[in-house]
């Protein structure tokens, strides 16, 4: 059987199940929801495969703390309230990055040159 074919397969709620706990506690539980939550098995185990794309652009850390940040709102999550918390942390962390940028760019020495005390700037 072709990989791809296997990849479809191998979805299982088991298998689910294991993935999420080598991503943390969160997913963990993120996942039983779903699965608890779905009308169908299959259901469950395609928005769970969803979820598995996510890893592709982001890390286990930042899925779980997207995974936990959903558990805080609801108890019945679902993958796009997670993407919406992966690119709301993602924006918040870029901000925070350019606020450090710009604070360290604010480092006070010496804010006027030698030409404004009478000064030549650059040596000839």
């Amino acid at each position: 059987m072709p990989d791809e074919h296997r990849l479809y397969v191998n979805q299982t709620p088991e298998n689910a199940l294991a993935w999420a706990r080598e991503v943390g506690l969160a997913t963990l539980n993120v996942v039983e929801a779903i699965l608890a939550n779905a009308a169908a098995e299959k259901q469950g185990v395609n928005a769970i495969f969803a979820l598995k794309k996510v890893l592709r652009k982001h890390t286990k850390y930042e899925l779980e703390k997207a995974c936990q940040t959903v558990l805080d709102v609801t108890k019945r999550p679902t993958v796009s309230l997670i993407k919406t918390a992966l690119k709301t942390n993602q924006k918040r962390a870029e901000e925070e990055q350019q606020q450090r940028a710009e604070d360290n760019h604010h480092t006070y020495g010496f804010t006027r040159g030698a030409a404004y005390y009478g000064g030549r700037a650059n040596d000839e």
